[in-house]
């Protein structure tokens, strides 16, 4: 295959398996080659490994940890 454009940085692919959201470059880019598709599906299954992980060793999730301001601290 001849590549057009030059394979999206690790941040982009990884941006793209973490949150879905890419520059359409970067998306049309993953979607032709071969080796990127490989990359963004290992990092998508290393991201599900990780925040399974993760649930159930760190507690609440931060979204219901309350500020100490808030809370009446400092």
């Amino acid at each position: 295959m001849t590549r057009t454009t030059a394979c999206p940085d690790g941040s982009d692919l990884l941006a793209l398996a973490t949150e879905g959201v890419a520059a359409p470059a970067v998306r049309s880019h993953v979607d032709a080659c071969r080796s990127c598709l490989r990359k963004l599906r290992r990092l998508k299954a290393e991201v599900v490994h990780l925040r399974s992980s993760m649930g159930r060793h760190l507690g609440p999730a931060p979204a219901t940890v309350v500020p100490r301001s808030a809370a009446g601290g400092d």
